[in-house]
């Protein structure tokens, strides 16, 4: 069945419209004899997602939905916590356009599950795996991962190196390093690069112990 525009798609054949409700479809299932079903959004829309879980308080046999959000948003988890007021969500789908997203982690955070609809590639997912490790937890307790350079420079602060020889290290003007910097502190939520300092290395030493 091909997906008309603007509504979600249930296991990936049967798509709901205004006119094609989740009424219709449940006596198909019942004739196969299945008990319900997981639906899982077929478009990146909030709006979409919102439709789809008031759908599914509205027939029992919707046992679960798979939602869109913005893994990129620095503000999706906004969007989660209205999500998941609703007792049938479970995850988020998402189309990779071959980067990394920012929030992803923020799924494993709350035990969300991710559906993966097109862009996963070998890259991507060893950059997941090689970013487990480079979590760090702002002074209020907010798990943030920091980008591989942003990494790299906090292991040569620690290292006691100054701006300038962190710049020749990394090929870069010094000024691209103080931007980096700022990005940091302003992620982890502290006042200077000594408290970010700071709290790599307590992390770092916790993590080794």
């Amino acid at each position: 069945m091909s997906a008309p525009a603007g509504y979600p798609r249930i296991d990936s054949h049967q798509h709901f419209t205004s006119e094609y409700l989740p009424s219709l479809l449940f006596p198909i299932l019942k004739r196969n004899k299945f008990d319900g079903s997981v639906v899982v959004a077929s478009r990146p829309s909030v709006e979409e997602t919102r439709w789809l879980l008031e759908q599914a308080a509205q027939h029992d046999f919707i046992r679960a939905v798979v939602g869109w959000a913005d893994l990129a948003d620095p503000r999706v988890g906004e969007t989660l916590d209205e999500y998941q007021r609703h007792p049938k969500f479970r995850g988020v789908c998402d189309w990779f356009a071959g980067e990394f997203p920012s929030c992803l982690f923020e799924l494993t955070r709350r035990g969300l599950s991710l559906d993966v609809n097109a862009g996963f590639t070998p890259a991507l997912v060893d950059e997941i795996r090689r970013s487990r490790s480079r979590r760090l937890r702002t002074p209020s307790g907010v798990s943030v991962r920091m980008t591989e350079r942003e990494w790299e420079i906090l292991q040569l602060l620690d290292e006691g190196r100054t701006t300038g020889e962190i710049a020749a290290a990394t090929f870069v003007a010094p000024v691209t390093i103080r931007t980096h910097i700022a990005a940091i502190v302003r992620k982890l939520d502290v006042g200077d690069r000594d408290q970010a300092l700071e709290v790599f290395r307590r992390q770092r030493a916790a993590q080794a112990s």
